[in-house]
């Protein structure tokens, strides 16, 4: 082998570049103390300082999610601990309350207190973190939680849900906690309500969340939920008007608040509604259409039931609920019923006495119901006591009563028939009454009456009979608007029945000949007259036009009638089709689907039904009560009592006049504000200590995720340092080592510089 000197050189000058290269990189690695500064310098400990580096930094960012939640959850607890303390403050007002020797003034300071503690409760509900997420809204973080009603109440904005974050590789953990069963969602001791605004309202009225009075008449109706909608003002003569109904049965509901049937029921915003034990307010604007629910439950909120029993302390709601302790209850009209065998003078069974000046007392027992005469005669037994029934008087009040012109508005005055037909408008209707009303007064000699011009008629019995009004009804008749739409060819047997609620029935059946309107009128009126039922039902064309036909039955009885069509067929090509518009509340049927277009082929029904038609009734005092066609259609008022008593003589029921009671003593309001808040009081500290175990519940929970908190960062931190450890071992230099190899490193270059000098020199003619 032949090596030359070029060979050598090359070598040698190979030998410096790679110690020079080497030297380098160890300088570079002192200087910045890596192993290596690119992939490329250490493809596998790079691949592994590259993956603890990812570790790395999510272990780092489940370590600040430990700090943003530890900083909810602090916050969280601290209001809980807040809240607790408010607990238990209205806790001390409750029982304070309970004492049969404050006044209601004294109740009603308590009453405002408790209130502003409610208030305080909310706003620690609607507290907020540090970056203005709010605690307890569940995933509604920007929404806030919990707002209060303007007619009385709280609603809850928020959610079930829990945000949560991740604070290490297999752990999520919630950052704060849900109102909804911490505050919202609490059992109740005693059967309570929600109530609720339908989302399609469009007017600004507004529901409290209700209040229950009367324990026991309100568990009696428990699990019914009801609906109150407001009417069409149009056929109120432009007046707000509400009804209250069952959803079960859609049935009208008794009011105690205003008293009778709340149908048609004038609204005033911020006035009290009472039914079934319950008490609501309604406040704001209506608009027609515009319905609330009121639902049982055995659930209430935390904010609703400290609301709730402040109501029960407050003076000017005991007032509201018992300023008729003192009217007369003889004189107020009865309770609609439905015959006036089963309508009362509004008197309870009750034990009336008298005391004289020395304190000696006397009594007597009056019947439910009794009449005044009755009464009278009774009171008079009684030493120092003088009773008179005075005239009657009363008011029918037709503004309400909807009826179509050429309907029938029926009822018996006094056992007088008074039957008027309605006219084109209100003011021809009430023309109608009034002379009727008049010929039926004439009858009965003992009565007078005036007509106040505005659809309202004040009565006066002179002997103190009652005044009475029986078998109310109108009879409207159920109408068809009847329109040909095509198929009717030359030619075709057209052929349908028509059939009335009492049975009458007429076959319809002709040959087109023109195939039109007139030429079905006709033959539906030739029909009638062939059957002799011209009484029963008639045909018209409304408009004149030609272009329909209003078919009418007359045969309505008791207010609630109904028409069928039945076997429409059309012996020709089954094209016949015909629109039919029921009108006032008509319901049409195909085979039990909703339509108005009638083809040929199958069999049709459609029911008529009108809405219930409504008449109020008001004595000398009290509310109007509502009476209802075909069910709820009677009712009467009684005199009133003119009572004297000689010098020294008190008289006193043991019933008060809101309930039913003749006499009422001074004390009433107090001795009834004391009774609800006893009936109260117990119910309350109940849900009271619910609440307060449920927050320390929840504060307990919220303790145990801190301590959890602190685990889970105490593992993140460890697991941090020994990723650390790794990454140095992998990558951070060993200064010693590295300067020892530098030093090693500088020898050797030195070394091939002085080799590749001495070879440079080297030469062949040297040897010669």
């Amino acid at each position: 082998m032949r090596v030359s000197t070029e060979m050598y050189f090359q070598k040698s000058l190979k030998n410096i570049q790679t110690s020079t290269l080497r030297l380098n990189q160890t300088q570079q690695q002192l200087s910045t103390g890596l192993k290596f500064l690119t992939p490329s310098d250490d493809p596998v400990n790079s691949s592994k300082v590259g993956k603890l580096n990812e570790g790395l930094g999510l272990t780092k960012t489940y370590q600040s999610n430990v700090d943003a939640v530890r900083g909810r959850l602090s916050t969280a607890e601290g209001v809980l601990g807040e809240v607790d303390g408010v607990i238990q403050r209205i806790r001390e007002l409750a029982l304070q309350s309970n004492n049969g020797a404050l006044s209601l003034d004294e109740r009603k300071i308590i009453s405002v207190e408790m209130q502003q503690l409610n208030s305080q409760l909310q706003e620690m509900m609607n507290s907020q973190d540090g970056l203005g997420v709010y605690l307890f809204g569940g995933y509604q973080t920007q929404q806030l939680p919990f707002t209060q009603r303007i007619s009385g109440g709280f609603d809850f904005n928020g959610d079930e849900g829990q945000n949560q974050l991740q604070i290490a590789l297999a752990t999520r953990i919630p950052m704060a906690v849900s109102a909804k069963p911490l505050f919202v969602d609490l059992p109740s001791s005693t059967k309570s309500v929600l109530t609720a605004s339908e989302v399609s309202n469009q007017g600004s009225v507004a529901i409290s969340s209700g209040v229950v009075v009367d324990q026991e008449a309100f568990d009696a109706s428990f699990l019914e939920d009801f609906r109150i909608t407001f009417n069409d003002p149009q056929l109120n003569q432009g007046r707000a008007t509400f009804s209250v109904t069952q959803v079960s049965d859609g049935k009208p509901v008794l009011g105690t608040e205003p008293s009778g049937y709340l149908v048609n029921t004038p609204f005033v915003s911020g006035e009290v509604v009472e039914f079934n034990g319950l008490q609501i307010r309604l406040s704001g604007e209506p608009v027609f259409g515009d319905s609330f629910t009121v639902e049982s439950t055995q659930n209430q909120s935390l904010l609703n039931t400290v609301y709730r029993y402040g109501q029960v302390l407050d003076n000017s709601l005991a007032t509201s609920l018992f300023a008729t302790s003192e009217v007369p209850v003889i004189g107020r009209a009865s309770l609609a019923a439905e015959n006036l065998s089963t309508s009362g003078n509004y008197v309870a069974a009750q034990t009336v006495n008298v005391f004289n000046p020395d304190g000696a007392e006397e009594s007597l027992s009056i019947a439910a119901n009794e009449s005044t005469d009755n009464i009278v005669a009774q009171l008079n037994t009684l030493t120092g006591v003088t009773a008179v029934a005075n005239n009657t008087q009363a008011t029918l009040d037709f503004r309400n009563t909807i009826a179509h012109q050429g309907e029938t508005i029926a009822f018996e005055l006094n056992g007088v028939s008074v039957s008027v037909v309605a006219g084109a408008n209100a003011a021809a209707t009430y023309a109608a009454l009034d002379t009727q009303i008049a010929a039926a007064v004439a009858a009965l000699s003992t009565m007078s009456y005036v007509n106040n011009a505005d659809g309202t008629f004040s009565f006066v019995e002179n002997t103190g009979a009652d005044i009475s009004i029986e078998d109310f009804r109108v009879t409207a008749l159920p109408r068809l608007d009847i329109d040909i739409l095509g198929g009717f060819n030359v030619g075709d047997v057209v052929a349908f029945t028509l059939t009335g609620s009492s049975g009458e029935t007429v076959n319809v059946a002709y040959t087109a000949v023109t195939g039109d309107v007139d030429e079905l009128l006709a033959a539906i009126q030739s029909d009638i007259t062939t059957a002799g039922l011209s009484a029963a039902f008639d045909v018209i064309q409304p408009d004149g036009s030609g272009t329909s036909i209003r078919f009418r039955y007359l045969g309505d009885t008791n207010g609630d009638a109904d028409v069928t069509l039945t076997n429409f067929t059309d012996g020709g090509a089954n094209n016949a089709q015909l629109s039919v518009t029921p009108a006032f509340g008509t319901a049409i049927t195909q085979n039990g689907s909703s339509t108005n277009i009638l083809t040929a082929g199958f069999d049709y029904r459609i029911a008529a039904e009108e809405n219930r038609r409504t008449l109020q009734l008001q004595g000398s005092v009290g509310d109007a009560v509502t009476l209802v066609e075909g069910s709820l259609d009677s009712s009467s008022v009684a005199a009133e009592i003119g009572l004297t008593l000689s010098n020294g003589y008190r008289i006193t029921s043991d019933v008060v006049a809101a309930y039913g009671g003749l006499f009422t003593v001074a004390v009433d309001h107090q001795i009834l504000a004391d009774e609800r808040v006893v009936n109260a009081v117990s119910g309350f500290l109940t849900d009271l200590q619910t609440a307060q175990d449920n927050v320390s519940r929840y504060r307990s929970e919220l303790g145990a995720r801190l301590n959890s908190l602190d685990d889970i960062e105490s593992l993140n931190e460890n697991l941090i340092i020994e990723t650390e450890k790794l990454i140095s071992q992998l990558r951070d230099v060993d200064f010693a080592d590295a300067t020892t190899r530098l030093n090693l490193q500088a020898i050797i270059l030195e070394a091939a510089q002085s080799s590749f000098v001495k070879i440079s020199r080297l030469n062949l003619f040297s040897l010669l």
